[in-house]
């Protein structure tokens, strides 16, 4: 796993496909060293599929968070997860991945 505390720029992915890795690799070798993680989003990936692209892009993002799910985070041996604003509550991630990054999406004050 990479050092979670010392990125600054989060990229995200929207889907996933096989020029995935390339273009995340081109993008992270373009940046300084240790700026950025990369989140996994790909919304129309199942279970298998989504843990299939994390432990792919695990070999060229040097911090990885995968999104909405918890479980393959830790299977895939991710650095973190981030949840939707009404999934998985905070406590209940963090049982599961232990010490890693844990995210959650807001859509307005009251929900900060």
């Amino acid at each position: 796993m990479g050092s979670s505390s010392s990125f600054r720029l989060l990229l995200i992915t929207d889907g996933f496909d096989d020029d995935t890795p390339n273009r995340v690799a081109a993008a992270v070798r373009a940046l300084p060293a240790g700026l950025a993680a990369v989140q996994l989003r790909a919304k129309r990936l199942d279970g298998r599929a989504l843990y299939d692209a994390a432990v792919t892009l695990r070999r060229v993002a040097p911090i990885l968070v995968v999104n909405d799910r918890a479980d393959v985070a830790l299977a895939a041996g991710a650095d973190g997860v981030h949840l939707p604003g009404r999934g998985l509550g905070v406590a209940d991630a963090r049982a599961l991945v232990g010490g890693r990054l844990v995210g959650v999406s807001t859509h307005g004050r009251d929900e900060a």
